[in-house]
């Protein structure tokens, strides 16, 4: 059966210590696997294991176990040893469970691309090991394969590196029960306590006897941002990576960077990272140093879909090489229902050149898609040009600063259901961007914002505490009451000019008329808002007025414009997309986007226009085929 550990499940285990309730998984796996205690026992990791449980604790354990859950496999007792890592931790090394056949996929493609390049005997390493997962679907395939027996894979091709001694131990344990179910009493495994990421290449290299660098190198790197990461370890990265840390960094596009320098003059890296490696300002410098490399293979972009459990992050697969190539092969599946094995071997990959590609962003799709960016992009003027895009408001306690409004009279109820009246005065009509599901819903908008600000020498100057509480009694007791709630703002680490000012000083203005859309959305959704109100939770398209050299685009035909099928296309093809399809529809990704000139004939035609009939019209303005951006953009 496939382990399933339930929440009732986890309050009973959570009745006893990690090492008795490890001790009581083995026991259990190796009974429903018929092997012997005895075999087992052989195994100095689990011989340890097994002294550490509590012999009181063992009788209860077993009994639930027996009750309650099936045969178990290896691979269920890995996700079992991992699910009892504290929750911490597990953040902390950003462990994530890797399903079989994404490491299947890994392994199975590293080997084949260094195949002809590595000696008769590889060397292959997870530098990221954890329980070794990686590790024993590699020896699984090598015996499958290959014919290397068990024993031999452990003892001259699989090496495993981890920073963290549990991740070790448990890794040792579960190699041992491997060998143990394919009759192997000992054997000499090379695991190594290190810091894949701070040990000197040369000096892991030395440990690990790996002279010549590793043949493979196969990994699903940690998680972690470098903002939570313990100030002195993020210092020693940022020396030692200066040229990749940037921005809102991650430790897995390090272990990407670490991975290839490691590898033999043949080797090849096979590794799970975040996909906004494509676009994100942090990845810019790395995307620069794999264009100079030349050292992509193969990438295979999951889109929107997620392979982890309870993690969100959205992930590709990344092949390296050591050798230089002058193309890649990328696939994408972000148009398929369910993200499975079956999924990953009907790939169509497309042809990506390096000399085409721009570190600031990578725009990855076969060349008749990439040359449709680029008419879309040389028509007429980028809509950063024709319009202002601009954010909206940000207090970073919507909760706290968001009122409702009734008739002439504002009200809040606090997190701890006390309602106050607020004074309609110091308030603003606002709207949450992200809530609306049509245009209509703006005619409808009763929220107001708590606005603590008058207008003095064209700006916005904070009302000072004394005026708030004289002239506003009923807001400044509220805002009073939310004080500490208004502390936790940037985790306490940032001074306000006062503890009841916004976070920050943008969008205070939104005159009318402007397009609001949402950062993030299925399909284009730009809403014609007429009035003056705020916004939050996305972005304000503003055409810009006429003046000696242009004219302004009508804000009814930039509505249709971008409501089209050439706008969802162009987000697909050049942004990224979340869970449930959600394409990002942000400032960077929207304002090279081609607003064509037309004439007045053309304006008032396509005014006229609804559904299809706009987007046929405007696949012939752009010359794309509609077939097409029909490939890409759902009907």
């Amino acid at each position: 059966m496939s382990l399933a550990i339930s929440n009732g499940f986890q309050k009973f285990l959570d009745g006893f210590s990690t090492e008795s309730t490890r001790a009581a998984f083995l026991l259990h796996w190796a009974k429903t696997n018929e092997i012997s205690v005895k075999t087992i026992r052989r195994g100095y990791a689990v011989q340890k294991l097994l002294e550490e449980g509590n012999s009181a604790d063992l009788k209860p354990l077993e009994g639930y176990l027996k009750a309650n859950v099936g045969k178990i496999t290896l691979k269920d007792l890995e996700k079992a040893f991992e699910t009892l890592i504290a929750p911490e931790k597990r953040r902390a090394y950003g462990t994530v469970y890797t399903p079989d056949y994404i490491i299947e996929y890994l392994f199975r493609n590293a080997l084949k691309f260094s195949q002809g390049q590595h000696p008769q005997y590889p060397r292959i390493c997870d530098p990221s090991c954890g329980s070794a997962g990686f590790l024993l679907k590699a020896a699984e395939i090598l015996e499958k394969d290959y014919g290397i027996t068990a024993d031999r894979a452990f003892q001259a091709h699989l090496i495993g590196i981890d920073v963290d001694p549990v991740a070790l131990e448990n890794a040792r344990c579960l190699i041992e029960l491997y060998l143990a179910s394919k009759g192997v009493q000992q054997a000499n495994l090379s695991l190594f306590q290190l810091d894949s990421l701070l040990t000197e290449q040369l000096e892991l290299l030395r440990l690990t006897q790996t002279q010549d660098g590793f043949d493979v190198v196969v990994t699903n790197p940690p998680y972690v941002k470098f903002q939570n990461l313990e100030p002195e370890y993020r210092t020693q990265l940022m020396e030692k990576y200066s040229q990749f840390a940037m921005g809102n960094f991650s430790l897995s596009l390090l272990f990407l960077m670490r991975g290839h320098a490691l590898l033999s003059s043949g080797g090849t890296v096979g590794m799970i990272t975040q996909n906004n490696l494509f676009t994100s300002l942090a990845g810019k410098n790395v995307r620069a140093y794999l264009q100079q490399t030349e050292s992509v293979r193969r990438i295979v972009d999951f889109g929107h879909h997620k392979v982890f459990e309870n993690a969100s992050a959205y992930t590709c697969l990344v092949f390296l090489s050591a050798t230089k190539n002058k193309t890649f092969e990328y696939a994408t599946l972000s148009h398929v229902q369910t993200l499975d094995p079956p999924s990953l071997e009907t790939l169509r990959f497309a042809s990506i050149a390096f000399e085409k590609l721009k570190a600031s962003k990578w725009r990855l799709a076969n060349a008749d898609h990439l040359a449709n960016l680029e008419k879309i992009e040389r028509i007429g003027k980028p809509l950063g040009v024709a319009a202002d895009i601009k954010v909206g408001f940000a207090t970073l306690k919507d909760t706290v600063f968001f009122v409702q409004a009734n008739g002439k009279d504002c009200w809040v109820k606090s997190k701890n259901g006390t309602l106050y009246h607020i004074e309609s005065e110091i308030t603003k009509p606002a709207v949450k961007v992200s809530s609306l599901k049509e245009t209509a819903d703006l005619a409808h908008n009763t929220l107001r914002i708590i606005f603590p600000y008058e207008r003095k020498n064209g700006g916005y100057k904070l009302i000072s505490e004394e005026r708030l509480k004289a002239n506003y009694p009923k807001t400044y007791a509220y805002l009073l009451a939310q004080k500490d709630l208004l502390a936790q703002r940037d985790k306490g680490k940032k001074q306000y000019e006062t503890w009841y000012a916004w976070a920050r000083s943008q969008g205070m203005d939104a005159p009318g008329p402007k397009l609001l859309t949402k950062t993030f959305s299925r399909f284009p959704q730009f809403f014609w808002d007429k009035s003056d109100q705020l916004f939050c939770n996305g972005y304000a398209v503003f055409p810009k007025p006429p003046d000696l050299f242009s004219t302004t685009v009508p804000i009814e035909v930039l509505e249709k414009i971008l409501n089209s099928k050439i706008m969802h296309y162009y987000a697909k093809l050049t942004s990224f997309e979340i869970e449930g399809n959600y394409q990002c529809y942000q400032k960077n990704f929207i304002e090279r986007f081609g607003i064509p000139e037309l004439s007045s004939s053309q304006k008032e035609k396509l005014l006229q226009l609804e559904g299809d009939e706009v987007n046929l019209f405007l696949a012939a303005l752009y010359e794309i085929d509609i077939e097409e951006i029909l490939e890409i953009v759902p009907q």
